[in-house]
């Protein structure tokens, strides 16, 4: 779908996800999710944020502080 309209997309598929203290969740794999999974996505979610939200940041006098949108 992404595909057909053009659409810029990136599917991850994290490998299985065993917590190292017992999770309280019905899955396990689940807590991928919570504070024990962070540094197997955090990267990938940093990126997308840059990508996606990243935009120029005024100064006090209202010009870009050289913070752009990347291309």
């Amino acid at each position: 779908m992404f595909k057909a309209r053009n659409i810029p997309y990136r599917t991850v598929i994290y490998e299985p996800f065993t917590p190292a203290r017992a999770a309280n969740v019905a899955a396990p794999g689940h807590a991928l999710f919570s504070e024990q999974g962070t540094s197997v996505w955090e990267a990938d979610v940093v990126q997308f944020l840059g990508r996606y939200l990243l935009t120029t940041v005024p100064d006090q006098e209202g010009v870009g502080a050289g913070q752009q949108r990347p291309q």
